[in-house]
């Protein structure tokens, strides 16, 4: 059998030397610390500024609201709350909220936290459809900074009218929106199938890091610089990462000038990703027809409306019925969210060990983690509505928000094992039903908990027995529908013809034998194509 070499020469051969002895000496410069890890660190902290940009206004809306003239309404009819509204515990040292420059009421302030939704459902999809067509980096990392853009005006919306805030924020969530399906197809593109839940956990871990240090700082800036610093801090932190982003992050590791060769062939031996594969159509039918699919994003949905109900909401519990002041009230509201963050991440290590030690299935290690990461948060949820006892009710918070993460992080490892090559496009359909409840939670707690009547355990109650159903049922659709295993609507058919070859030119009794195109750019670059005589 005589071997056959077809040379594709492009540029000078001096350039493409050079080229090759830069990408020699960066794979070994970076070899102690492997590049996926580097995405993955740049990757958390930008979940970390994007939630920061997100729910920063939940505890900002505490100080910028007058409290006063809302208490003033239901101070006349006090009386008749008598036995529902939690006392003020005996020898606190509470503080009452300072008032502030708004006169909101609870609708309205309702859909001033809700407002950034109104915006971030309509591009959810429109992001894995962008990314899956033009990667992931010039989606997320742009979003990121016209976020951080958008804070820092957030203060001049407010005075102008709250009709101004809504706008800044609905306009701030339609350009977030493409974040979280372009950072799945990146993170699909980065991570090895035995390391996938692990590095899913990290990055997404970032954003309850960001939810906790947000609540925490929140409450000391506005008590010293006022509530408008909440917004500069975060906006200005969100654009200093860009530069980072830039620098540092590249859409695949194929295209990553200092990668190793060990570090390529382990990101890409177990889905057979090629740099040069032409990715088909999405089958549109048969993901959205697909029983594991929508179970995945009724589990989602489940998770993310408990998850928004608290988000938001939770400082304004914390202040009205369990008369937390200020800055106690963003530490405590971020307390639920650290342990989210760990929980996630320890899940996600214990996940990855079960899979690959043989004793578990991907399947039964997602529903195990949707089971337990949706119906005890719900039950501990109903517990809170029970006791005006503030070290109970944060300890039931703490346990079921925490283990919350379990969830999450299973969810979003389930899109990667259903379909490795779409993981981008189906996050982006599963976002845009799971962002509803960003939208209509706020909106349902402020009509529920508003008014001079609002604010007692009875109406609570009722907020955390929707919240709960919600999650109960949606544990149970995915325990019964749910799957870990990729689908045959998801698998990968790679197509092994090389790039900047003419098929059709192919001599007769030719076979292509394909092999990775170098990763020096096209225009600086010489490629080998060996064929074989058959």
């Amino acid at each position: 059998m005589q071997n056959v070499v077809l040379d594709t020469r492009i540029s000078d051969q001096r350039t493409m030397l050079d080229r090759k002895e830069i990408s020699i000496k960066g794979a070994r410069c970076c070899s102690f610390f492997p590049l996926r890890y580097m995405f993955a660190v740049v990757a958390f902290l930008g979940m970390f500024n994007l939630y920061a940009l997100r729910v920063n206004l939940s505890v900002a809306i505490v100080a910028m609201v007058n409290h006063t003239s809302i208490a003033g309404k239901r101070n006349e009819t006090i009386s008749s709350q008598i036995g529902t509204v939690c006392p003020v515990p005996a020898g606190s040292q509470h503080k009452a909220v300072s008032n502030g420059e708004f006169n909101w009421d609870g609708p309205v302030q309702g859909l001033v936290l809700g407002s950034f939704f109104y915006g971030y459902i309509f591009t959810c999809f429109l992001g894995g459809w962008l990314a899956h067509k033009f990667g992931g980096k010039y989606i997320f990392g742009p979003s990121v900074l016209v976020g951080g853009i958008l804070t820092l005006l957030t203060p001049l919306a407010a005075r102008t009218h709250y009709g101004a805030l809504i706008a800044v924020r609905a306009l701030q969530g339609l350009v977030n929106g493409v974040c979280f399906p372009a950072m799945q197809t990146l993170i699909s593109s980065w991570s090895p199938a035995t390391e996938r839940t692990k590095l899913v956990g990290f990055v997404f871990s970032g954003m309850h890091i960001g939810m906790v240090l947000t609540l925490a700082v929140s409450g000391y800036l506005a008590n010293f610089w006022g509530w408008a610093s909440i917004f500069y801090l975060f906006g200005v932190s969100a654009c200093i990462w860009f530069v980072l982003w830039i620098f540092f992050v590249y859409d695949t590791p194929f295209v990553h000038p200092y990668i190793s060769e060990d570090e390529l062939q382990l990101i890409t031996k177990d889905t057979r990703k090629k740099s040069n594969e032409k990715v088909p159509d999405f089958p549109w039918r048969s993901a959205l027809t697909s029983l594991p699919f929508l179970a995945a994003a009724v589990a989602h949905f489940g998770g993310t409306w408990a998850f928004f109900t608290l988000l938001t909401n939770l400082p304004t519990y914390l202040n009205n019925m369990l008369h937390f002041d200020l800055e106690a009230n963003g530490l405590l509201s971020a307390l639920p969210y650290l342990t989210v963050a760990l929980c996630t991440q320890a899940s996600s290590v214990i996940s990855d060990w079960l899979r690959q030690k043989g004793h578990l299935s991907t399947t039964t290690v997602r529903k195990g983690s949707q089971l337990l990461g949706l119906v005890v948060p719900s039950l501990c949820l109903i517990g809170v509505g029970f006791t005006c006892n503030s070290y109970i009710a944060m300890a039931l918070l703490v346990v079921g928000v925490g283990l919350g993460g379990m969830a999450f992080a299973a969810v979003s490892a389930n899109f990667i094992d259903l379909s490795p090559q779409y993981a981008g496009i189906l996050l982006g359909i599963s976002q845009t039903p799971a962002m509803l409840p960003g939208i209509v939670a706020p909106y349902v707690v402020g009509v529920i908990t508003g008014g001079p009547n609002g604010q007692t355990m009875e109406n609570w109650r009722t907020v955390f027995y929707i919240t709960a159903s919600i999650g109960i049922f949606a544990a149970i659709v995915y325990c019964i529908f749910g799957s870990g295993e990729v689908q045959s609507w998801g698998q990968r058919k790679a197509s092994l013809i090389p790039d900047a070859v003419d098929f059709k030119s192919k001599p007769e009794g030719v076979a292509w034998v394909h092999r990775r195109p170098s990763r020096i750019s096209a225009s600086n670059s010489e490629d080998r194509i060996s064929v074989k005589e058959i």
